[in-house]
């Protein structure tokens, strides 16, 4: 049986959202050693281990959260609003692609926070040993 286009499209963005769900459990487990392929890629993150694994494991559970927000958007949006698969696939790029970039932005921010905080820790253990 041959598949209409706005089925693919639903499986396509669906199976997005499922396969960022997936890819995040790693992160939010701490399971991802800093790498130069995959997790939460800045400056920051990659200052030290405590940043790494800190900023990931949040950046993952938003990634995870993001995940299945777009699969379900995926699935409920054409059962709600009666669309054409031209305007369904650009509603789901617009979605996807600001959601993607709202995540980047907000771990790169996180990532910065967090090596901050670790840089006024070490400067306060090494002040507690003076």
């Amino acid at each position: 049986m041959p598949y209409d286009g706005m089925t693919l499209l639903v499986l396509l963005f669906a199976g997005t959202g499922l396969l960022a769900t997936g890819l995040s459990i790693p992160l939010i487990r701490r399971r991802v050693p800093p790498n130069a392929l995959y997790g939460l890629r800045s400056d920051a993150a990659l200052d030290g281990p405590d940043v790494w694994y800190d900023a990931n494991a949040r950046s993952g559970r938003d990634l995870g959260l993001f995940g299945v927000l777009t699969a379900v958007c995926a699935v409920v949006l054409p059962l709600l609003l009666d669309m054409t698969p031209g305007s369904y696939g650009l509603a789901m790029t617009a979605l996807t692609a600001g959601g993607a970039t709202v995540l980047c932005a907000a771990g790169w921010r996180r990532a910065k926070r967090l090596r901050a905080d670790a840089s006024k820790r070490r400067d306060e253990n090494k002040a507690s040993f003076t």
